[in-house]
């Protein structure tokens, strides 16, 4: 309880003093050993898995704990020995099968990886991490259309992440449409707090509003219905369901939530955001903690939203949504000095081949006037991603600032301004570039 309301280092106090009543009590070193994997105490998870395995040798969670120890090291050979030997109860398990599907990516098996994620998908339709892990593997299996049909409802829902972007890009870009991919770099190229919606709802909604009404107090029938209802435009029958549905269930998050997410697609955020803080009184999520800070930030309450976000990360150091977050509010207010560490302690973390966190990097040591690094960081951004126009705005930025290379930097700025003309701020540096490379010449 304590880890789902306050987080996952406030509830380490109480698994410790349980395992002082009794030290060799299994589902307790299950849940201990778990949460400080969650931590990034990975060292700690190990011993703990080994004591579960000493205890009881056919234990599958102890094996999955390892394998996913291994995943995170990048022994993904090693992750799936593991996992064959973890048994099918624990294989068939959403973890287990992410870890597995992950495991395969990298291993290049593809395909295998896109079999795992289609099961996985179907177990949890809601999913969007996993679709798009999965619209991932399509693609690189070369599946171009079978990507663009699992990315697209996420593409449509009105919240797409840039990475769904990026991915339809790539899509429309092997299938020979470069208009199409040229859009979706565009739209890839500036990452920001998008606001929740639903996805595209596979039934009708006379169908949908038939299985709520013989099932009024039933989340699966209700949220389907709501859905149906907010894509037709239909808010307040969608806000009405909702508020039922909170009021037949005022413990649990999820239905607090759900009239967060109504109110905020009528554009009430000031609703959303007192209907996000109820759910965060019982259970203190990264949903909630997303939704809570964007939702504070649309209000005018950016204070509030600091302060929501700090207590995340306090209970929560590892998670590598609020870190990401933290850091690009950091940079929002020229806080050089305190997002640098966190994203490089991100960048250790997801690894080197993410474009924009790459060249946030550079911004970063830019606005510290490290200008060697700067340069460095948005060169490699550049070579991973020379299409993206943020990545091409921001290396000719640094190199401008550096007064090194005016004829390269005013060349990038002159490409940013091909693949996203008119924008002001490309405009301008544009202009300096110009100036820049006329005194040096």
């Amino acid at each position: 309880m304590v880890r789902s309301q306050y987080g996952l280092t406030a509830s380490l106090p109480w698994f410790e003093r349980g395992l002082s009543i009794n030290a060799d009590d299994i589902p307790l070193l299950e849940e201990y050993a778990v949460t400080l994997g969650e931590l990034g105490r990975n060292r700690d998870m190990l011993m703990q898995a080994r004591k579960i395995l000493a205890l009881n040798s056919k234990n599958g969670r102890a094996y999955y704990m390892q394998a996913v120890i291994a995943a995170r090291a990048g022994d993904y050979g090693l992750a799936q020995r593991i996992l064959s030997v973890a048994g099918s109860a624990i294989n068939e398990t959403p973890g287990a099968m992410l870890v597995s599907a992950v495991a395969e990516y990298e291993l290049g098996n593809f395909n295998k990886s896109a079999d795992i994620l289609d099961r996985l998908s179907a177990m949890q339709p809601g999913n969007m991490q996993v679709r798009r892990l999965l619209a991932r593997a399509k693609l690189r299996a070369g599946s171009n259309l079978d990507a663009l049909d699992i990315i697209q409802p996420l593409l449509s829902s009105g919240a797409p992440d840039s990475y769904d972007a990026l991915i339809a890009a790539r899509a429309f870009e092997l299938e020979g449409d470069r208009q199409k991919a040229a859009e979706g770099l565009s739209a890839s190229s500036l990452p920001v707090i998008r606001g929740t919606k639903p996805l595209p709802q596979q039934m009708s909604v006379t169908a949908a509003a038939d299985g709520a009404q013989r099932n009024p107090g039933d989340a699966r029938y209700v949220i389907p219905y709501i859905r149906a209802l907010l894509l037709q435009g239909n808010v307040g029958q969608a806000m009405a369901q909702a508020k039922g549905l909170q009021a037949r269930n005022p413990g649990v998050a999820d239905s607090h939530i759900l009239v967060g997410d109504v109110a905020a697609a009528a554009g009430d955020y000031r609703a959303a955001s007192v209907n996000y803080d109820r759910a965060r009184q019982i259970e203190f999520s990264e949903n909630v903690m997303l939704r809570l800070v964007d939702s504070y930030r649309r209000i005018g309450k950016a204070k509030e939203a600091n302060e929501a976000l700090a207590a995340f990360m306090y209970f929560n150091p590892n998670n590598l949504s609020a870190q990401r977050l933290t850091a690009y509010l950091f940079i929002d207010d020229a806080r050089w000095a305190d997002a640098l560490p966190l994203l490089l302690q991100l960048r250790a973390r997801v690894g080197y081949n993410d474009s924009i966190l790459n060249v946030n990097i550079a911004r970063v040591y830019s606005g510290l006037n490290r200008h060697d690094e700067a340069v460095f960081n948005a060169g490699a951004a550049y070579k991973i991603d020379p299409a993206n126009p943020l990545v091409t705005l921001i290396y000719g930025q640094v190199l401008l600032k550096s007064g090194r290379r005016p004829k390269a930097a005013l060349e990038l700025f002159e490409k940013a301004d091909a693949l996203i003309p008119g924008n002001s701020e490309v405009a301008t540096g544009l202009k300096a570039a110009k100036a820049a490379y006329k005194k040096a010449g």
